[in-house]
Formats: C-alpha cells, structure tokens, sequence
C-alpha cells in the first residue's frame, strides 16, 4: 500500500515523518493540486527495482538468443539499420 501526502503537508512535517511513514507503507505518493506528482521509496528499494529490470532486460535478451532472434552488425550498420526503421514508420 502507499499513502498520499499533500506537497504542503511534505514541507511541514519534513524528514521524520517520511521516514515513519516508510516504515508503516512502501512508498508515499506525493501530491500536488490533488494529483499524484511523485512517489518517495527508499533507496534500497529503488536499487531493488533497477536490479529487477536489468535482470529482465538480460532474461529477454537470452530467450532471443536462445529462439534465433538475434544478429551481429557493426555500429555503423546499426545506425544504418536503426535509420531504416525509422524512415519506415
């Protein structure tokens, strides 16, 4: 769950009460004019999710591998290839 908290609220009640509230909830939605604007986490988590798509990344690259769905090319042929694509769509 996360808990929503007003900009304002954030600059009154400052550092100590983000961190209470870490510890009760996994993230706090900041908002601001009523609308979701930021999300606080704590760093371990952020460097959690990061880990998590870089695995992801690597999990997906070596299923194309693994299904032929892979090339080699030079940087210059893949610019040329990128450059290709682009003027296609």
């Amino acid at each position: 769950m996360s808990i929503a908290v007003s900009i304002n609220d954030l600059k009154r009640l400052g550092a100590n009460s983000i961190d209470k509230q870490l510890k009760l909830e996994h993230e706090i939605i900041v908002t601001s004019h009523g609308k979701n604007k930021y999300a606080i986490i704590e760093y371990d988590e952020l460097i959690k999710i990061h880990n998590d798509r870089i695995e992801l990344a690597y999990l997906k690259v070596n299923e194309h591998i693994k299904n032929g769905e892979s090339w080699t090319e030079t940087a210059e042929e893949h610019i040329k290839r990128l450059k290709h694509e682009l003027i296609d769509e």
